[in-house]
């Protein structure tokens, strides 16, 4: 799961560079990343007081 963020946010990054150079805005992008990173963070939290997340 690690390598697929990973994947994932390395694709925004090109993502955003190919949307400014067209002259998109890349907000959604961004708010797309910080989800991301967040989910990764709670991941973190939960397993630290040693609860499992549910997949849904």
């Amino acid at each position: 799961m690690k390598l697929r963020k990973k994947r994932w946010l390395r694709a925004l990054e090109i993502a955003k560079i190919l949307f400014e150079d067209q002259g998109f805005f890349t907000d959604y992008l961004c708010e797309i990343e910080t989800f991301i990173k967040g989910e990764d963070n709670e991941t973190k939290k939960m397993q630290k007081h040693g609860e499992k997340r549910q997949k849904v």
